[in-house]
């Protein structure tokens, strides 16, 4: 199921792992996406049709940690 209407935004294990990184990801969203809960990366699902697509969250890591799928783009 996807997270948003628009997007569904899949984060790698490696990524969840890495508290560092992903502190640089959630700090790298401009529409704050995403969130450190007990030391590991998550969506706010309240912001995840807000993404701009800005691939900022992916320059911090990498296509393997986070892919952005545009779901209206497969309708």
């Amino acid at each position: 199921m996807p997270n948003g209407m628009f997007i569904d935004i899949k984060i790698s294990n490696k990524l969840k792992k890495d508290t560092e990184l992903s502190k640089q990801v959630v700090e790298s969203c401009p529409v704050d996406i995403f969130a450190l809960e007990n030391e590991e990366i998550g969506i706010n699902m309240e912001y995840i049709d807000e993404c701009t697509l800005c691939n900022l969250c992916i320059n911090v890591t990498s296509k393997e940690d986070i892919q952005i799928i545009k779901i209206y783009e497969n309708n």
